[in-house]
């Protein structure tokens, strides 16, 4: 197995680091090539600076996300209903996929938090 491999090859270059000496005395004591432990050494370093790559790539790619503006509220449409003892008149805010209407009688502070929440931003507290 590879990976079976590669553990037993990272556990020895641990050591090795760990101990002190040289790779080539190193090698000796563990009875494997020093240039060998040397290659093992250059590969799980260059799997680590490249990780470190990706990690700071993606990083960066949440910082740019967050620094883009966020898209701003828009009024779709006014509906008034047929006159009649029971009408309300609805608001209809529409933000992406997501319809919110707003009928007479609204709190204000609780509409502001939905928007707040739906524009992406931490809801507003009372």
């Amino acid at each position: 197995m590879a990976s079976t491999r590669a553990d037993e090859w990272r556990r020895l270059v641990r050591q090795w680091k760990k101990s002190g000496l040289s790779a080539r005395r190193f090698a000796e004591q563990e009875g494997v090539a020093a240039r060998t432990l040397a290659w093992w050494q250059w590969r799980f370093r260059s799997e680590h600076e490249s990780a470190q790559r990706e990690r700071e790539r993606a990083k960066e790619a949440v910082r740019r996300e967050a620094l883009q503006p966020k898209a701003p509220v828009a009024l779709v449409r006014v509906v008034a209903a047929a006159p009649s003892a029971t009408s309300e008149s609805p608001v209809e805010l529409v933000f992406g996929d997501v319809l919110v209407r707003v009928r007479r009688g609204f709190h204000p502070e609780t509409l502001g938090r939905v928007i707040d929440v739906l524009q992406g931003q931490e809801p507003r507290s009372c």
